[in-house]
């Protein structure tokens, strides 16, 4: 037919473009890629590329491809719904197409065809599957229902169908819908345990067998997720086909226990798919389906065991190997590795699982002894990973960080064992402390060994310290608990038992032969690390003689990895011991500390950053000595932020360090003199980038929008913020460098960014420069001419919220201090901006900081010449920018605009100062008109918004939840809000705040709100002003609030 020639003359196109892109010459692999993207534009293109993905005698590399381009294409064109959708849609037609051609694609022989052809179908089915595509459950259980007859061995083509409707299971199985329940629990789980059980000693059939329980454990995690709280479901499911798979799980581990074979280092990878398997559904069932297990949770842990065992014994092997004797590790389809790291990782999960069960967690108890035995074995250092740790100290941060992603079996132990100490508490230190001493007493049995000679001296030499190393690693675990048990003793003495082991007697006793500076480099390091976790529970006599070890393992004439990890070792001491403790050791540790910023081995970022945070650390332990470091310290880190500005959390230490310094009054005078040129010449750098990136855009009649920030900018901001004007003694005045050039360069900064963070940290030194006086008076000084306009340009309309909100709370702050006169000059503007963006649709914080900035201003204005200057501003208009949330906006005039906005804030507003004062000022403003601002009865009668009406039988809806539905524009339904003039809103809200339990020491505001109240009414005739009579009145209302609550408003 016409329509089938059509199809295959593009298919053969499609074919030849695909050819054509895997070709060398780029011309022409250009020239295919363009003609692929013209042919997917035309109809019938998904078709041909399944055909081409399906032909078993086209080239491997032409159908690989295809499969690419087919999982792309159906991302982006086949259903409309999709985040990823671009036109045009798939049609209906093309879609039965290729959902009819698709499972053919199964069965193909090449697995890498099978795996691309299921992944093709798990997309199509999260759409289509089950409403459009409701044979695919059957079409994937044919293969296995004909494989669990014996239709075909696991090898072979016979085992491709089933190989192949696996793995689409496998990517399905999180689609699977309450509908297909029953098909999921009465089909597919017993028929994955056939071929589960049916696992022979061959590696395909083991491998099917992998591939049966990898889909089984999707298909009950996503039971777990459909079934809910249905008790009865629930039930049936532990009772039949779930608990079937737990005592599957725990036989055939066993039985792969019993076959485990150890495996020489460099040998053959192992292929450990079935075991990870079983053992991650072992973990989902102890997690999700606890109930499930107790026919065969008496059996669970020999198999674990004998699995660890055995592993263990691999591991020792290939403990003192390099990595380029190792080889690889086997990994599934997924990349996932199959070795002998994932499998004791993963057996560790399910001991960890089985740690954290209420219902399993007692099985581990006796058996607690050899487990955390084989637990610290698996911690000892590899000599690869001591390898990569001398070529990179960023690979050691990565590795022994606490809070580390590093995967190896070292970090899996040690995650295992703080997982039993969590989660069994005070039962599980007495036996770590035993497995540690074990552990000891066999390392210096080993070198014992190593020192007598013979034929096992090298290997034993080599191993030693790596098994102590190891203990000291598990007792570090145990920090907290022994500490934790020691207090409880030395507080309740025999009421409490004492630990295992003290602190002072580790500091004396266990940690000093390590760190002596014949032991191995990385032994010392340990010792350090671990005897800072102790620290705080040890004398000051048993901690000096490790501060010492700390300073000699930090001298240049130590390798680079020791010296770091010494320097790691300082800040957990300094941190965490008693600062008298570490203060006298302050002045011998920081030079050697502050000489590894000079090191050629510190350029990792991380690692600069680290012994930053040890510098900080140290400088707050002793001001004597940051004090005397000053001249010396402050040259370094400025020439280090210098030459490394471009790295943000580097820098972000480098003022960490600095505030650390200036916690040291004698260092500050020298440390002030040092950074205000080099603050002023940075924000002076930055002002100068924004004017002419501004000129050139002007020039060129483009909008400027301000690029990042120059790298430096922040930091600098904080410095000033945080060093310069925070520290600086009260009383004294600034260096003339912080108001003559700091202050100006800042302004200029303000008025040109429109960064949030610039402007936050901007903000801040604004307001410590107007609390040290700095901003003057406004008749004058350095900065006064530039006041005016960065106060306008902080309000403009380009900026963001966030923005505007810091430069509105700045505002109000300078107006409730002394540094009201500086901004006098531009109140008037900002007062008119402030309405300008209140003609938003703001979010509440900002719409509240902004009212609070106006109601400052009527204080600092008065009321008459607030409502004259809002009056006379009803055309406020935001300058439109091409953006639709400044186009538009609220049209009504400038006075109800205000006055609804500020009547509809005040039931919102959390804080009671904050609120009391937007009443007070409402009073104020409407009993103050002034031409032109329109009469008081005219405001009073304006029309606002009441308290919404809810029906008691409904669902309540709180302010905050409608006022978060206004703001997302989510469209639903909200309450009836009544229209009440605005004087009876404002008593309204006026007698709910007089209503409300006073504070402590809040009982004369309250009085001073009810005067300003009456007295607004007494200048109407409508009641007393008579402070007196209204304060009275005020306090027997607050007593009997008690016993009224709510009806008493």
């Amino acid at each position: 037919s016409p329509v089938a020639k059509t199809c295959m003359s593009l298919t053969q196109a499609v074919f030849a473009a695909l050819c054509d892109a895997l070709l060398t010459d780029l011309a022409v692999r250009r020239a295919a890629e363009e003609r692929v993207s013209s042919l997917s534009a035309q109809p019938g293109f998904v078709v041909s590329l399944v055909e081409v993905l399906l032909e078993p005698q086209a080239e491997a590399a032409a159908r690989q491809l295809a499969a690419v381009v087919l999982k792309n294409f159906l991302r982006t064109h086949w259903c409309e719904a999709a985040v990823t959708f671009t036109p045009p849609l798939v049609s209906d037609h093309e879609k039965a197409a290729v959902r009819a051609a698709l499972p053919r694609g199964l069965s193909d022989r090449v697995p890498r065809i099978r795996t691309a052809v299921g992944v093709a179908v798990a997309t199509i089915a999260q759409w289509d599957w089950p409403d459009e595509w409701p044979s695919l459950m059957d079409e994937l259980l044919r293969p296995l229902e004909a494989a669990a007859a014996g239709g075909g061995g696991a090898g072979g083509g016979g085992g491709a169908p089933a190989a192949g409707a696996l793995r689409c299971l496998e990517l399905c199985a999180s689609e699977l819908s309450e509908d297909q329940l029953p098909a999921a629990t009465q089909r597919l789980l017993p028929l994955l345990l056939q071929l589960a059980r049916g696992a022979g000693g061959d590696a395909a059939s083991a491998k099917q067998a992998a591939r049966s329980v990898r889909v089984a454990r999707r298909v009950i995690e996503r039971l777990s997720l459909l079934v809910g709280d249905d008790h009865r479901q629930l039930q049936r499911l532990r009772a039949g086909p779930v608990a079937a798979w737990g005592v599957l799980a725990t036989e055939q581990l066993g039985q792969l226990a019993s076959r485990y074979r150890v495996t020489p280092p460099g040998g053959e990878p192992e292929d450990h798919s079935l075991s990870i398997a079983l053992l991650r559904l072992l973990q989902l069932l102890l997690s999700s389906w606890p109930a499930s297990l107790p026919p065969a949770r008496c059996s669970l842990l020999p198999p674990l065991g004998a699995l660890l065992s055995g592993a263990l014994q691999t591991f020792q092997q290939r403990l003192l190997c390099d990595a380029a004797s190792l080889g690889e590790e086997g990994a599934d389809s997924d990349g996932s590795s199959l070795g002998l790291e994932a499998l004791v990782s993963h057996v560790f999960d399910v001991l960890a699982a089985m740690a954290s069960s209420s219902r399993h967690h007692k099985l581990l108890l006796p058996a607690l002894p050899q487990l955390l035995h084989g637990a610290i074995a698996f911690t000892q250092l590899p000599v690869a990973t001591e390898q990569a740790w001398a070529d990179d100290l960023q690979q050691y941060l990565l590795d022994e960080e606490d809070d580390t992603f590093a995967c190896s079996l070292r970090v899996a132990a040690q995650q295992l064992l703080e997982e039993l100490v969590d989660s069994c508490g005070r039962r599980v230190v007495t036996p770590l402390c035993a497995a540690v001493e074990r552990r000891l007493a066999e390392a210096d049995a080993a070198r014992a060994l190593a020192a007598g000679g013979g034929a096992d001296a090298p290997a034993a030499a080599a191993s030693w310290w790596r098994t102590r190393e190891a203990s000291l690693i598990a007792l570090g675990l145990a920090a907290p608990s022994l500490l934790r048990a020691g207090r409880a003793h030395a507080k309740r003495g025999d009421a409490a038992p004492p630990p295992p082991v003290t602190a002072e007697r580790l500091l004396s006793e266990l940690f000093l032969p390590d760190v002596a500076p014949a032991a191995p480099p990385l032994l010392r390091a340990r010792a350090l690390c671990t005897a800072a976790l102790f620290s705080p529970g040890a004398s000051a006599a048993a901690t000096h003689p490790l501060l010492v070890a700390a300073a000699a393992a930090l001298q240049p004439t130590e390798p680079p990895l020791l010296r770091f990890a010494a320097c790691r070792a300082v800040a957990g001491f300094a941190n965490r011991a008693p600062a008298a403790h570490i203060a006298p050791a302050v002045a011998t540790l920081l030079p050697a500390v502050a000489g590894l910023l000079s090191s050629d081995e510190v350029q990792s970022e991380d690692v600069a950053i680290a012994v930053l945070d040890c510098i900080a650390a140290l400088l707050r332990r002793d001001a004597a000595t940051a004090a005397r470091s000053e001249g010396e310290l402050t040259p370094l880190l400025l020439r280090l932020w210098s030459s490394r500005h471009a790295e943000p959390l580097l820098a972000m230490a480098i003022v960490d360090a600095f505030k650390a310094l200036a916690l040291a009054p004698s260092a500050l005078p020298g440390l002030v003199e040092k950074l205000l040129p080099v603050i002023g010449l940075v924000l002076t750098l930055q002002s100068t980038a924004d004017a002419s990136a501004a000129a050139s855009a002007a020039a060129a009649g483009e909008e400027w929008d301000e690029d990042e920030p120059l790298d430096p900018t922040q930091p600098a901001l904080e410095l000033l913020s945080a060093v310069v004007l925070k520290r600086w003694p009260c009383g004294t005045p600034l260096p003339a460098a912080a108001a003559g050039e700091a202050l100006p360069a800042l302004l200029r900064v303000l008025g040109a960014s429109s960064d949030p963070e610039v402007l936050r940290v901007g903000c801040a030194c604004l307001r410590r420069f107007a609390q040290r006086g700095a901003l003057g008076d406004g008749s004058g000084g350095p900065a006064a001419n530039l006041l005016p306009p960065t106060f306008g340009r902080m309000l403009r309309a380009e900026l963001g919220e966030e923005a505007v909100h810091h430069s509105a709370r700045l505002f109000c702050d300078l107006l409730r201090g002394q540094a009201a006169p500086a901004i006098a000059p531009a109140l008037g503007d900002l007062v008119g901006l402030a309405v300008a963006w209140l003609r938003r649709k703001t979010l509440f914080g900002l719409r509240l900081a902004l009212l609070s900035f106006l109601a400052q201003a009527v204080l600092a204005l008065g009321a008459e010449a607030t409502l004259g200057r809002l009056a006379a501003d009803e055309a406020a208009r935001l300058p439109r920018r091409g953006r639709p949330e400044l186009d538009g906006g609220d049209t009504q005039p400038a006075v109800p605009l205000v006055l609804r906005a500020w009547v509809d804030a005040i039931p919102d507003t959390a804080q009671p100062p904050a609120r009391r004062e937007l009443l007070v000022v409402l009073m104020r403003l409407l009993t103050a008109p002034a031409p032109p601002a329109p009469p008081p009865a005219e405001l009073w009668h304006l029309s606002v918004a009441g308290d919404a009406q809810v029906d008691a039988r409904e669902a309540r809806l709180t302010r905050a939840k409608a006022r978060r539905i206004r703001e997302a524009g989510l469209g639903l339904p909200l309450p009836h809000q009544p229209q009440l003039p605005l004087l009876v809103r404002a008593f309204q809200l006026l007698a709910r705040e007089l209503a409300c339990p006073p504070a402590s020491g809040a009982e004369g505001r309250k009085a001073r709100l009810a005067s300003s109240a009456w007295g607004a009414l007494g200048g109407y005739g409508v009641g007393e002003s008579d402070e007196s009579d209204v304060t009275a009145s005020d306090e027997e209302e607050e007593g009997e609030e008690g016993e009224e609550g709510e009806e008493g408003e």
